[in-house]
């Protein structure tokens, strides 16, 4: 219900909730937003954890692909996704980062905060990102980082209509 209605974590605390959850399930124990926050951010530490163990474990090169945006109340956020096929031919995709973007929309910050979740760059075989000028600067910065250590492929992917 708080996922689908864009509610905080502080909503559990409410009296309205708590009643509505006591009158529901009458042997209902609340726990605080911190526990919540917690036992989240634990869950999720593991996932990631596992995620990163599989990409290291693959023999693979690894594609990314990533997405900013602009929430509702002004904060930057970055989504990283990694598409990988397993050693018995299995495609996986999953998303190994959500979090607030430091800074800006800048080139140097999206490549610091990139750069900052991709452990395994060795295995990077491609980069999508949207045709935002920002993006094209990250991607100068993190080639530039990587220093052709690596092949890299980058690819943007053009949301304009060619007007010809």
């Amino acid at each position: 219900m708080n996922i689908l209605r864009e509610l905080t974590l502080s909503h559990v605390e409410l009296p309205g909730f708590r009643s509505l959850m006591e009158t529901v399930q009458p042997n209902f124990k609340a726990i605080s937003r911190a526990t919540v926050k917690a036992k989240m951010l634990t869950q999720l530490q593991k996932m990631t954890a596992v995620i990163m163990a599989d990409i290291a474990a693959s023999n693979s090169r690894i594609s990314f692909t990533s997405d900013i945006w602009t929430s509702n109340q002004n904060i930057n956020y970055m989504a990283v996704a990694a598409q990988w096929i397993t050693s018995g031919y299995k495609f996986n995709k999953k998303i190994i980062s959500f979090r607030n973007l430091t800074g800006g929309h800048t080139g140097k910050d999206i490549s610091t905060d990139f750069l900052g979740v991709v452990a395994s760059t060795s295995k990077m075989m491609t980069l999508a990102l949207d045709n935002a000028s920002s993006n094209k600067v990250a991607v100068g910065h993190i080639i530039q980082h990587l220093q052709v250590e690596i092949k890299i492929k980058v690819h943007c992917t053009h949301l304009e209509f060619d007007s010809r």
